[in-house]
């Protein structure tokens, strides 16, 4: 009888969860960064294409105590804030480095303890007429690019040879032709015709001739303006895409639309200017807004509603759900609680 008590107790002991366990936490790469979780250094291995960017990356103190998994999106961007060479766009997580040359396949980022590990990422040159990266670049990260996700999302899905998918890439980005890609690198009719597939099938049919986009490092605070007005000093962007840059003051918020060579509109949206007052609403957009995107791509829209204006309703993504939240936030900073 004693036997079958304490083999008992010994079960129930075993079954009662461990209370110093402390549970995952899923981050995005920007909101591990802005929630100070995080230090980052980024390194070019000089190439264009392909494992192509190394991540220097540690938990800091302020960093949950358990795993902390970091997930990159794809059409992340890297901006080469040091201007030499290119910037980049994030496809994927290749794996954790081991050696120099070799990685133990990965795709997320665990870190647990303080140290500090290098993961390799899958990347590529988002700005066709400058060199490839130096090994000396410093980069910044930027936010995920909607038609950029698409562009690397789908070639994965549909085996495109590396040149290939690089091709994709600088199609949309900086509206490249055969002849030019060429000049960079060999490519055979039958990847430049996947190339021009994949970017046509991310691009509206009003894109297809755009400009390259501009990239707009964001600053991390908001500065004092003195009058309703705000200065040219006091925007901070709060959301750049490819359409165009989203832009923040104390009670003012902007939409900059980029134009075509020939002045044109590059998205469906024009610009607007306007005092908090005049927004009706900023909100989460439910429900999978493009759904040429599937749900695993993490792709989340809000919209900003004005009270005025021939257009009042404007869509904005393609974030994760974290960086999504975090530009709301920003907005109803600028303007106040959202009702």
């Amino acid at each position: 009888m004693r036997t079958f008590i304490g083999v008992a107790v010994s079960l129930f002991l075993f079954a009662l969860p461990f209370q110093g366990q402390t549970r995952d936490v899923t981050e995005s790469l920007p909101n591990a960064i802005a929630n100070g979780h995080v230090i980052v250094g980024f390194r070019s291995t000089g190439a264009s294409s392909g494992d192509s960017i190394l991540m220097n990356i540690s938990k800091t103190l302020a960093a949950p105590s358990g795993r902390l998994i970091i997930t990159i999106l794809s059409g992340l961007r890297l901006t080469n804030v040091s201007q030499t060479g290119q910037s980049m766009v994030l496809a994927r997580v290749r794996g954790r480095a081991t050696a120099p040359g070799s990685f133990s396949p990965a795709n997320v980022i665990v870190l647990t303890g303080l140290e500090a590990s290098t993961y390799v990422l899958s990347a590529y040159c988002a700005e066709f007429h400058k060199d490839n990266p130096a090994p000396t670049s410093t980069f910044t990260v930027g936010l995920a690019d909607v038609k950029l996700g698409c562009i690397l999302l789908t070639a994965a899905r549909n085996n495109l040879a590396l040149g290939a998918t690089q091709a994709a890439v600088w199609r949309y980005t900086d509206n490249v032709s055969s002849q030019d890609v060429n000049r960079k690198f060999s490519i055979n009719d039958s990847d430049w015709s996947a190339a021009q597939s994949v970017a046509s099938s991310c691009m509206p049919q009003n894109e297809q001739s755009s400009v390259p986009m501009r990239s707009i490092t964001p600053r991390t605070s908001l500065p004092e303006a003195s009058s309703g007005n705000a200065s040219s000093e006091a925007w901070a962007t709060a959301l750049t895409m490819s359409t165009g840059h989203l832009d923040l003051a104390p009670n003012r918020v902007r939409f900059e639309a980029k134009l075509n060579k020939k002045g044109k509109l590059v998205g469906m949206y024009p610009s607007f200017n306007v005092p908090c007052s005049e927004i009706a609403e900023w909100k989460a957009d439910t429900g999978n807004w493009m759904n040429k995107f599937p749900p695993t791509s993490s792709c989340y829209w809000f919209h900003i509603k004005l009270k005025t204006g021939k257009i009042k309703n404007y869509p904005f993504g393609c974030l994760s759900e974290s960086d999504m939240k975090s530009v709301l936030q920003k907005i109803s900073s600028s303007c106040g609680t959202n009702d």
